[in-house]
């Protein structure tokens, strides 16, 4: 059975450690492990969890190498290197140490090990056509097929590797324009309009496999739902949803999938609070504000559960662009303030979760010039990885990890 990126790089859980790890495989199938030292990955009661596989995808990021795997009963079976990914299998259930197998494969690219997952950041002032892909193993940066239709402060909505491109902005006015990119096979599609011209950083979010939900846009309070069908590569579906409390432009929403809800943060005008959304019964609640300070034209990501929110722009009472970085945790609606931005103030940005991190690729910087600067967000610390191809800006919610 071969890995599944999706299923690994795409829905995992990052969990930094010291000693020893149990990884829940209710909460999640695949884990990213950041051992500080070399360390152990104790596996559950076997008796209480289902026999076959794969179970549990385990990848360990290091520093600390290598893990080793045992039992429930503390009995080892494996060991587990730095940049390795394991795929585990329970073949019997029967005692509570059981009996578990695996395989060990390299992270990297080729048929013979497991790929990460590309980045893609679509369109954007100066590139209002084009689409730039970021693979991990080379950190390179390359550009991909341009788009059918022009996009500028619009938002993506992605379903597996399918990426819809909606909406524009400009001075002149707005868009109805849906184009798809396929990562499979690098090729655009023009589909049906949305229902109504989105945006200025429409806030856009996935969740459920083959629903998506884009929210309010320039002087907008309407929702509506994209719907697919698996397997379909023509179908198409929108629905309405309840309107936003307010109108949301310049805002970002992200999909907690396994809670059935969405995150809307920030937004214009200033000050805008922050909502949540049921997605099963359709429904909206104010949720706590930033720790900083209300903004909008902000870029967000997930990583592990958590939200982050990264710069920003404000007008009141002056013009100000910020490199906040402020991390929501929906369990318990509380904000923290984190490293801010290493690159400094920028705003409009792509912001990305994938590969169990986090992304801000490009934004306008404190000058109003679009940057070619690119950084990833792990444990609290901002790195730079390689420039953008094109320097990009107002896409702060076009991009995608496929």
């Amino acid at each position: 059975m071969s890995l599944s990126k999706a299923g690994f790089m795409g829905g995992g859980r990052y969990q930094a450690f010291t000693g020893t790890f149990s990884p829940n495989p209710r909460l999640a199938r695949g884990w990213s492990l950041a051992p500080s030292a070399a360390g152990n990955v104790d596996m559950l009661d076997a008796t209480t969890l289902p026999r076959g596989g794969p179970l549990l995808i385990l990848r360990n990021l290091g520093p600390g190498t290598p893990l080793t795997l045992r039992t429930y009963g503390g009995i080892s079976f494996a060991s587990l290197p730095i940049n390795q990914v394991a795929e585990l299998h329970l073949a019997d259930n029967s005692t509570r140490d059981g009996v578990w197998i695996l395989r060990v494969r390299p992270i990297g690219s080729g048929s013979g090990s497991m790929n990460l997952l590309k980045l893609y950041a679509f369109c954007g002032i100066n590139q209002p056509q084009t689409a730039s892909v970021y693979t991990p193993a080379t950190n390179t940066w390359a550009a991909s097929a341009a788009a059918t239709r022009s996009h500028v402060d619009g938002a993506v909505l992605q379903i597996g590797s399918r990426a819809f491109v909606c909406g524009f902005y400009t001075l002149g006015g707005l868009s109805v324009a849906n184009d798809e990119f396929n990562a499979k096979t690098s090729a655009w599609l023009t589909r049906l309009n949305i229902p109504y011209q989105a945006g200025r950083t429409c806030g856009a979010a996935s969740s459920r496999r083959t629903l998506a939900i884009i929210f309010g846009g320039d002087s907008h309070a309407e929702v509506f739902s994209m719907t697919t069908l698996p397997g379909s590569s023509t179908f198409i579906a929108y629905t309405a949803r309840r309107n936003l409390p307010l109108k949301k432009g310049r805002c970002s929403a992200q999909a907690l999938e396994g809670l059935d809800r969405v995150i809307i943060v920030g937004g214009d005008p200033v000050p805008s609070p922050n909502l949540a959304h049921n997605i099963g019964n359709d429904t909206y609640w104010t949720i706590a504000n930033l720790p900083t300070l209300f903004r909008h034209s902000m870029s967000t990501f997930l990583v592990n559960g958590r939200l982050y929110a990264c710069g920003g722009r404000s007008e009141t009472p002056t013009v100000q662009r910020w490199q906040y970085c402020d991390e929501y945790a929906p369990l318990t609606d509380v904000w923290t303030s984190r490293a801010p931005l290493s690159v400094g103030a920028r705003y409009t940005g792509v912001g990305l979760g994938g590969n169990a991190r986090g992304f801000y690729l490009g934004g306008y910087d404190n000058s109003d010039v679009a940057s070619v600067l690119a950084i990833s967000y792990l444990r609290d610390t901002w790195s730079s990885i390689a420039n953008l191809d094109a320097a990009r800006a107002q896409a702060a919610n076009m991009g995608a990890a496929m």
